[in-house]
């Protein structure tokens, strides 16, 4: 190696001061380097280091039905310190911790119910599991409304009719409609797997009066097969129609001679926007057979005082007799059904 004896400072000494320095930083490096290959791993976050504390849980979301989908975007907590991630469009996630301190993973998406994992290391470094989510049932409908059908010689009938229809990924077994502070709780009848309907008296909803339930609140709760029970949606009952539609021709076994009958009401004013509907029967010879809707027509206007049928009314050899009703139904659906008109056709 050459020495130099040159005046301190002086430019020729400083060059060559950078580069042995440069030199010997490169070889110190160099040896540090081929020496780490082999060296100890001390760190604690050295995923190689036998002794590091990380630990992960690793895991998918589905939706609980008969035909699982991965779910995307559900926060997934761990309560202990509070960190959480978000599941992928695949239903994947994954966390990292720095301890392996037993505890609660939390698993929340709208539209699901929560749910949670109870997770223990046992000396385990990664914790894998799988998650099952169950969708909530959604109220797409609800008409809830009552009726009033006058009859002759007796008392009228009065009912609270509803039907709901609701959206789920699974099978609800049933729809309960509650109201506690008149202790009613009935189950409605299952038309599909997504419509629920109920037709009940104020004697099976035990009431002296359907006027009780005027303005009271009944909430609908879905019951699914695995045993958990939803409240899904809420309605009420705005009015009750007293006021009966008079018919005023035909009526008691009226003869007429055409099969389009002209059907005439008395004028109805009761005080709220309503349109009519008219049905017409048809009586059979047999009795204990019901009678058969053969015409209708719904939202007549409410200045209305007569329609004739649009089709033929043609009688039978096993017809007697047929009748009509014109009924009012309100903007929410409420109805009044006026008492039978009877008549006979002879073509």
């Amino acid at each position: 190696m050459s020495f130099y004896f040159l005046k301190e400072n002086s430019p020729l000494s400083i060059k060559r001061m950078k580069w042995n320095d440069i030199f010997f930083l490169f070889t110190f490096l160099l040896v540090g380097l081929l020496l780490s290959c082999n060296a100890p791993r001390t760190n604690p976050l050295d995923p190689n280091n036998p002794n590091n504390t990380l630990h992960s849980i690793r895991g998918t979301v589905f939706s609980d039905a008969h035909l699982p989908l991965p779910l995307e975007e559900v926060t997934v907590l761990w309560k202990e310190n509070n960190t959480a991630v978000q599941s992928n469009d695949s239903g994947i996630f994954h966390l990292t911790l720095l301890s392996p301190q037993n505890g609660w993973l939390m698993f929340e998406k709208n539209g699901y119910t929560k749910d949670s994992a109870f997770v223990k290391w046992s000396g385990k470094k990664e914790f894998l599991m799988g998650k099952h989510l169950n969708a909530i049932p959604v109220l797409d409908s609800v008409i809830m409304f009552s009726e009033v059908r006058n009859k002759y010689n007796s008392p009228a009938e009065y009912s609270l009719e509803t039907s709901v229809t609701l959206t789920d990924d699974d099978e609800i077994d049933t729809v309960f409609l509650l109201n506690e502070e008149l202790n009613i709780l009935k189950p409605l009848n299952k038309i599909s797997a997504t419509t629920f309907s109920g037709k009940f008296s104020d004697y099976q909803l035990q009431l002296g009066s359907l006027v009780e339930i005027i303005g009271r609140e009944f909430s609908f709760h879905a019951h699914e097969r695995q045993g958990v029970t939803y409240r899904i949606g809420s309605a009420t009952v705005k009015r009750i129609i007293e006021l009966e539609v008079e018919t005023f021709s035909p009526k008691n076994l009226d003869t007429i001679f055409t099969t389009t009958p002209v059907l005439n009401w008395i004028p109805y004013t009761p005080g709220f926007r309503f349109t009519f509907f008219v049905e017409v029967y048809e009586v059979f010879v047999d009795e204990f057979q019901e009678p058969a809707l053969v015409w209708s027509k719904n939202n007549i206007s409410s200045d209305s005082i007569s329609v004739t049928t649009s089709t033929n009314i043609i009688p039978g050899a096993s017809t007697e007799k047929y009748f009509w009703v014109i009924g009012c139904v309100d903007e929410f659906q409420n109805r009044n059904r006026s008492k039978p008109a009877s008549f006979i056709i002879v073509p």
